[in-house]
Order: structure tokens, then sequence, then C-alpha cells
């Protein structure tokens, strides 16, 4: 998840209760490494009130403040599709040999009172449509669901700094929506740096520590329609903004002006252990 991974951090910049179990009762930790993905990442403005219901208080949700001086949080939803991916060092595969992923997540700024490190989000919904990698997640405690076979990822990629494109279709228990994302396809390269998502549940505090290997990033242009996309619609500040129409993102000339809507292609590690 890295394609916001570092994503996130840029849009970051740009852009300037649960229960707890105690750590004891914490699964082991457990690896992903998810290589030659394609993701699309693109936060959502979402009412500050009704998303802190969601997520526990411990977590101090990381403010955005819009130009009319209302205060939103902000919820990003990643979805991504890997031609390859290993579960604790062994190979795993949906049944198409791809896999998909999607996530939802909230932007926190602190926990327990101490600012996080680098970019880091609390989950609201993951889930993905590797069954090695559900069953994995799921006895580790992560709140992982599975996508149903109503998922589908349809890729058109070309070479560096050639026209690519993604559709998806996401299918879950809560969750389903489509997206198309239109972008100039880049070229991955060798980096640091990763996101961290975090979830308090009944095998403990967890967090899922995101490193990139290599990554790149385009700005991209979507069409989406997330109206049945889990909490999203209900939080929305505007709920017209549950539908993106075609075209969004890129302006007369043909250039990608929408900086917060990432089109990424790159290979990271995912460690799901106890959150510190």
């Amino acid at each position: 998840m890295v394609s916001i991974r570092q994503a996130a951090a840029a849009a970051t910049a740009a852009a300037s209760a649960l229960c707890v179990s105690s750590p004891a009762t914490a699964a082991p930790s457990s690896m992903l490494h998810e290589r030659d993905c394609v993701e699309v990442t693109l936060p959502r403005a979402v009412d500050s009130a009704e998303t802190r219901a969601l997520v526990p208080s411990r977590y101090d949700l990381t403010p955005l403040v819009g130009p009319n001086g209302i205060v939103a949080a902000r919820l990003w939803v990643y979805t991504y599709t890997c031609e390859s991916i290993t579960v604790d060092g062994v190979p795993a595969h949906g049944a198409d040999g791809r896999s998909t992923v999607s996530i939802g997540a909230v932007q926190v700024a602190a926990r327990d009172g101490e600012p996080v490190d680098g970019f880091a989000t609390y989950v609201l919904w993951y889930a993905t449509d590797d069954p090695v990698a559900f069953a994995h997640l799921r006895a580790r405690g992560w709140p992982a669901e599975r996508l149903t076979a109503d998922t589908e990822a349809t890729l058109d990629i070309g070479a560096a700094g050639a026209p690519s494109a993604g559709t998806w279709r996401v299918d879950a228990p809560g969750v389903a929506y489509k997206l198309r994302a239109v972008s100039t396809e880049p070229a991955p390269e060798p980096v640091d740096g990763g996101i961290s998502f975090f979830h308090d549940g009944h095998r403990g505090d967890l967090e899922m520590a995101v490193s990139n290997e290599e990554l790149a990033t385009s700005p991209a242009a979507l069409q989406a329609d997330f109206r049945r996309a889990g909490p999203l619609p209900d939080l929305l500040l505007n709920p017209a903004n549950a539908v993106i129409p075609a075209g969004v993102g890129i302006n007369d000339d043909g250039i990608y002006s929408a900086p917060m809507f990432i089109y990424a292609r790159g290979s990271w590690t995912s460690e799901v252990r106890p959150a510190p």
C-alpha cells in the first residue's frame, strides 16, 4: 500500500469506543510481500464528529480545514491490484493469479497523546481476494474481509510515459464501489518510507507497517461511485461527492490537475504486528 504510502505523505505535505484488548493477547506478526502493483488512492473530506464515533478516542484525527473554515477529517480509499504476493514467505495467489485489496482508513495525527511517526491511519475496512492472505490476517486479529467473486480488476498498463488505466469493481461484506483511473505511467524506482495502519481489536492493538521497496506516482483522473462504500457515504460532508463523474482531475488542456488523486506503481511489504 504504498501508492499512497509515499503518495499519502506527499499529499499531506501538500495539504500541509472500540474495545482495546491487552497487547499480551496479540498474535505473532505476519508479513505480506506484494509486488508489481497498480494502486489508486484518493482522499475524501468527512464529518469529524461522525468519523470520531468510528475511531477509538486514543487516536487524534488529523484535522482538515477547508477554505470555508469547516474542520473535517480525511478518509483515504486505497484500491490496488498486485501481480505477485507472498504471505510469510509462501507464494499465494487469487483465482486469476492476481490479488486485489481495498482499504478505507482515517488519517490520524496522534495515538495516546503521542504524535504518530510519519503518515498513519486508522482502518475502517480492509478486504482482499487472496484466501491465504485473508486467513493469515484474520488469524492475527487484523479486520480483514474477503472480496467476493464479483470483484474485478481490469488493467491497461502502458510503457513509462504512456497512458495507463485501471478499472475496479470492488465487492466485500458491507463495502462495494466502482472506480476507474487514467494516468501517465510512471517508472518505479527504489524508495524508502511507508505508512502505518492501526487497528484496535479483540486480538490486541495492531499495526500494519507498510515499507516501500520501489514506487512511482502520477496524478490521475477518476470516475467513481462510492454510494455503497461502507461508512463513507454517510460520513461525507457533501453527499454528492460519493459519485465522481468521468474526467474529474483533468483539465481542458488534457493536463492532470488533481494531485490528490494518485496513481501508483510499485512493490512493498506489509507487516502486521502488535502496535508499539
